[in-house]
């Protein structure tokens, strides 16, 4: 004969109070925190340009390209003044297995011809900012930042984080500046 063992199994002990104020906040922590990232991501494509320089940007002219040419039509913005900044959309566009550039092409006042540099790879959908940003070192030279990635997480297709420096009184972009 089988003894059958008549014992109580043990029982689950309810979440204090405390215990379920911090899953509650933890939990809504997470919510807020996905919520933030969500609206980053989502916050669309914009070029961003900043002229912190005396001097104005009477035109700036930028577009993607690769090897076979154009692949956007270009954005021209027209008399950024010097301490403006300007913030303007632009569309999604596919760059996978391009190489493609970003062109910048750039004339500030006095200039008789644009400046021209290609800046970054793209071989990835891009679909996130681009800032452009002009810093006057001193009268002679003036740094541009070109910087650009899809939102929060970045693709590793995309590499754009340059720095070029630009000699007003000689009119040319170089690379480099030791100063």
């Amino acid at each position: 004969m089988r003894k059958i063992k008549t014992g109580k199994k043990p029982q689950k002990k309810p979440l204090d109070k405390r215990t379920r104020i911090i899953l509650a906040a933890s939990i809504g922590v997470v919510v807020l925190i996905a919520i933030i990232l969500f609206f980053i991501e989502g916050g669309g494509e914009k070029l961003i340009i900043t002229n912190d320089t005396d001097l104005r940007l009477e035109e700036i002219n930028v577009k993607f390209v690769y090897m076979e040419g154009d692949v956007t039509e270009p954005i021209i913005i027209k008399d950024i003044e010097a301490g403006d900044r300007v913030v303007t959309d632009f569309e999604e566009v596919d760059l996978y297995a391009l190489g493609a550039n970003l062109e910048i092409s750039f004339k500030f006042e006095g200039f008789e011809k644009a400046l021209k540099t290609d800046a970054g790879i793209f071989n990835d959908l891009f679909n996130g900012k681009a800032w452009i940003s002009f810093k006057q070192l001193n009268d002679e030279i003036v740094r541009m930042n070109v910087k650009a990635k899809n939102g929060v997480f970045n693709s590793r297709l995309i590499d754009c984080d340059e720095e070029y420096y630009i000699n007003v009184n000689e009119k040319y972009v170089g690379e480099s500046y030791e100063g």
